[in-house]
């Protein structure tokens, strides 16, 4: 799998859209803070992970700098920098 920072900015974007839709639906139903938090909490979490060099194993992409991780998948892979 190839994917470059644009991919990964796109999983940052994505993560956030999902933030805004449930802060947006909650407040359409009037709900709080806390009603928002308990949406939050229940999204998978992202987590992006940086080296100076990552081994990917694919002999089109051999290596990266960042790997995002959504629970046990690999979300994206590519570098820091566009």
């Amino acid at each position: 799998m190839k994917t470059d920072s644009r991919t990964l900015r796109g999983a940052a974007l994505l993560a956030g859209a999902i933030v805004l839709a449930a802060a947006g639906v909650a407040s359409a139903q009037k709900s709080s803070l806390q009603d928002i938090a308990k949406v939050v909490e229940q999204l998978p979490q992202i987590v992006i992970y940086t080296a100076k060099e990552i081994v990917t194993l694919n002999p089109a992409n051999p290596s990266a700098q960042a790997v995002a991780v959504v629970g046990d998948r690999i979300l994206a892979v590519g570098p820091l920098t566009p």
